[in-house]
């Protein structure tokens, strides 16, 4: 890691101290922006993460958005922190505002596998699936 990298990380470090300890939306002009990306249609933020929300097509489930979650922490090497344990996602999911529905992960064949940066995706299904706990 060079100089300015370094020097980027640390602004970075003292800019998430800026933030509440829980999850508080953001404006929409605060999104993080990415090259050719979609534009969440709402986003939260705290010390710790940064949660996106999208809007999903899909014929088979309408009204199917996701869940992108990623701690707002950079790793020594400019990425973001990984691990993120079951229980944050769950708790995640509910501050948000979607504590009652399903949440589910995708893990896709090799040849769609889309692995850029440390973030998880939690589909939300408004309806319950025939799987699980009842």
């Amino acid at each position: 890691m060079n100089r300015k990298q370094r020097r980027g990380l640390l602004r970075e470090r003292a800019h998430v101290e800026q933030f509440p300890e829980h999850l508080t939306p953001i404006s929409p002009q605060e999104f993080p922006h990415w090259q050719n990306a979609r534009l969440p249609i709402k986003a939260w933020r705290s010390r710790k993460y940064l949660v996106q929300l999208y809007e999903c097509e899909s014929a088979a489930y309408p009204n199917l958005v996701r869940l992108s979650i990623c701690r707002v922490k950079l790793s020594a090497n400019g990425q973001w922190e990984d691990a993120l344990t079951w229980d944050e996602l769950q708790s995640i999911k509910h501050e948000v505002g979607f504590g009652a529905w399903y949440g589910v992960e995708v893990y896709p064949p090799d040849k769609n596998v889309v692995n850029v940066a440390n973030l998880r995706h939690l589909w939300l299904l408004p309806a319950p699936l025939d799987i699980g706990w009842f």
